[in-house]
């Protein structure tokens, strides 16, 4: 990842971070299977991404989306 990429994607989780603090954005919750499930789906990953991402930074949806698609590019 660039220097230039790494600031970016600071930027943009701790903007969603300020989002989650004031609600606006959807929480994902491990202790639902089935939500797990569906956010698998929409993220385009199995659920041990998507749970591996929460641990990382939160249950912030946006913020594991973008988590998720980091570590899609560095594997790239």
């Amino acid at each position: 990842m660039t220097p230039q990429a790494a600031r970016e994607t600071g930027s943009r989780l701790q903007s969603a971070a300020d989002r989650a603090e004031a609600g606006h954005v959807e929480q994902i919750d491990l202790e639902d299977e089935a939500a797990l499930g569906r956010w698998a789906e929409r993220l385009g990953v199995d659920t041990d991404a998507v749970r591996n991402a929460v641990i990382a930074v939160g249950p912030d949806s946006e913020a594991v989306a973008l988590r998720l698609t980091s570590a899609r590019g560095a594997a790239d």
